[in-house]
């Protein structure tokens, strides 16, 4: 049974020009909303909005505290793995933020 070839073209909408070119308004629109609403009810209750956010601090350190230490390591170790023991050019994320013609390539500014 033949390999199938990887997926390259994804059928992503993004804006082909304005303010948003190159995103996709849908993503960059909702987090603006969110992130927009977050500091409104911040600026509207901040008791409350310290309590909750507090709350929510306290459990995501006490719970993942050493996965996320964990996973950083693993992340890092991996990363400059494949930067040292490879070559720049090999691995695709730094392929993507360098080569200026990749970025154009594919969309990204």
């Amino acid at each position: 049974m033949p390999i199938k070839p990887p997926l390259i073209d994804l059928p992503i909408r993004v804006s082909q020009s304005g303010f948003y070119q190159g995103f996709t308004k849908d993503v960059a629109i909702t987090a603006k909303i969110l992130v927009g609403a977050l500091i409104l009810w911040a600026i509207a209750f901040p008791d409350q909005a310290a309590s909750v956010l507090g709350q929510m601090n306290s459990f995501i350190l006490a719970g993942f505290n050493y996965w996320y230490v964990y996973v950083m390591a693993f992340f890092s170790s991996c990363a400059l793995g494949w930067r040292c023991g490879r070559g720049r050019a090999s691995f695709a994320w730094d392929m993507m933020m360098t080569d200026p013609s990749f970025q154009i390539s594919r969309g990204f500014r």
